[in-house]
C-alpha cells in the first residue's frame, strides 16, 4: 500500500523529492533547480493525464443581443462609420461585427473611436465600406466573440440556462461555413468553436448570435501554472500531492540515473495513489447524477403469470 504523505506545499514537494532520491539540494544550485523542474514536470503530467474535478471550474457569459440604436452614414470605400444618436462607447467594441440593414456584407470593427465614430477593419488592417455612401441608415452591431477565462484549458460542456438544448461545437471550418449559412440570421446560438490569438488568449464564438439577452455556463478544465515560490500549492488536493513526488522520483531514476528497479518502485506507488484518485473521480461523478431505483415487481408479476409446468409432450402433440 502506497505510503500516505502530506505534502503542503511547493518546498515541501521539492525537498521531499530531494530526500528520496538522495539529491543534495542544500549546496548545489544546479541541483535544487533540476528537482524543481522534475517536480513541475510530474505536476503537469499528472494533472493533464484525466479530466480530474477539482479541476473543473465554470464560467459564466451574458450574451448580448444586436445593437440597433440610432442611425449611421457610411461612404463607399472608407473604414469610417459616423452614428446619430448611438451610444456605441458602452454598445460596441473591437471584434465585433457591423451591418447595415438590407446589405449581405458583414464587416469587423476594428476601433471604437467614441459614441458616434467606428472604424471598420481587423487589428491591422483597415476594412472600407463596399456599397454606397448612405445616410440615415438602419443598422446592427453585435459581438460573436467572448473572451473564455484566463486559466481556461479544455472546454467540456456549455449549455445556456433554460434552454432545451446544447449548443454544438465545430472546427473552425465547419464553423465558418455555418455562420456564411446564417448570414445576419439572429436567434438562440446553435454552434461554438474555440480560437486563440496572438497572445494565447482563447475566445469562444457563437453562431447564430443572440436575438435576445442570454447567459451561457460552461464548464471547463483548467490550466495549471508551474510552482514558483516555496509557499506555491498545488491545485491537486492535499491527499494526493504525494503522486507528484512519487511520478517525479520515476522520471529522476528511469531517466537520469537508469536506475530501473528503483524507477519501478517509485512507478508503483505512484499507481496506487493514481488508482486512488481515479476511484474518488468517479465516485464523486457519479454523485452528481440523478439516481432512479426501479421496481421489479410488475416483472416479476408477469413472470409469474407466464410461467408454466414443463410438459415433455407438447412438441409431440403440437408437431402432429
Amino acid at each position: 500500500m502506497a505510503r500516505q504523505i502530506f505534502l503542503e506545499t511547493f518546498e515541501d514537494l521539492f525537498t521531499f523529492i530531494a530526500e528520496q532520491g538522495n539529491i543534495e539540494i542544500t549546496v548545489s544550485t544546479e541541483n535544487l533547480n533540476k528537482v524543481k523542474t522534475l517536480c513541475n514536470v510530474a505536476y503537469d503530467q499528472v494533472a493533464s493525464a484525466f479530466e480530474w474535478w477539482f479541476l473543473q471550474k465554470k464560467f459564466i457569459l451574458n450574451l448580448a443581443p444586436p445593437y440597433s440604436t440610432g442611425t449611421v452614414a457610411v461612404t463607399e470605400k472608407s473604414s469610417a462609420v459616423v452614428g446619430s444618436s448611438t451610444l456605441w462607447s458602452a454598445n460596441a467594441a473591437a471584434k465585433g461585427m457591423f451591418n447595415v440593414d438590407g446589405d449581405a456584407e458583414i464587416y469587423p470593427i476594428k476601433t471604437v473611436g467614441s459614441n458616434t465614430s467606428i472604424t471598420l477593419g481587423v487589428t491591422d488592417t483597415e476594412v472600407t465600406y463596399k456599397e454606397d455612401t448612405a445616410t440615415g441608415k438602419s443598422y446592427n452591431i453585435w459581438t460573436d466573440v467572448y473572451a473564455l477565462p484566463s486559466d481556461f484549458k479544455e472546454m467540456l460542456q456549455p449549455h445556456q440556462a433554460f434552454w432545451p438544448f446544447y449548443p454544438q461545437p465545430l472546427g473552425i471550418r465547419e464553423f465558418r461555413r455555418m455562420q456564411r449559412d446564417f448570414g445576419t440570421g439572429e436567434g438562440k446560438p446553435e454552434f461554438y468553436t474555440l480560437e486563440s490569438d496572438e497572445d494565447g488568449t482563447q475566445s469562444i464564438i457563437f453562431t447564430p448570435f443572440p436575438d435576445e439577452l442570454a447567459t451561457v455556463e460552461g464548464d471547463y478544465i483548467l490550466e495549471v501554472t508551474p510552482l514558483s515560490a516555496d509557499g506555491d500549492k498545488p491545485l491537486i488536493p492535499r491527499d494526493y500531492r504525494d503522486a507528484i513526488a512519487w511520478k517525479a522520483l520515476q522520471g529522476y531514476f528511469q531517466g537520469e540515473r537508469r536506475d530501473m528497479e528503483r524507477a519501478r518502485y517509485f512507478e508503483g506507488l505512484f499507481e496506487v495513489r493514481r488508482a486512488r484518485m481515479l476511484g474518488d473521480h468517479k465516485t464523486r461523478q457519479q454523485e452528481d447524477l440523478p439516481m432512479i431505483r426501479p421496481s421489479f415487481r410488475r416483472y416479476e408479476r408477469r413472470s409469474r403469470r407466464s410461467s408454466r409446468v414443463y410438459d415433455s409432450n407438447w412438441t409431440r402433440r403440437t408437431l402432429r
